[in-house]
């Protein structure tokens, strides 16, 4: 497993942290009563990255899009 914890949470604490990022992003400036379904879909897709993920990181990875560049 390439991603480890930096802080060990039940998985309670995700969901409530799941909870109350949509009840901060679903508001009426957000999301209107007119908008899509695809529109919430995406809110929550973006509240499950957030709410799961925020207690990983990803050790010991080199991507090669990043490059290194030296000061002298």
């Amino acid at each position: 497993n390439r991603f480890k914890k930096i802080t060990p949470l039940v998985d309670g604490c995700h969901v409530w942290m799941l909870c109350h990022l949509l009840e901060c992003l679903l508001v009426p400036e957000n999301c209107p009563p007119d908008c899509s379904k695809e529109l919430y879909e995406q809110y929550f897709v973006w509240g499950c990255i957030w709410a799961m993920g925020a207690s990983l990181f990803q050790d010991q990875v080199r991507h090669s899009s990043c490059k290194t560049y030296s000061l002298i």
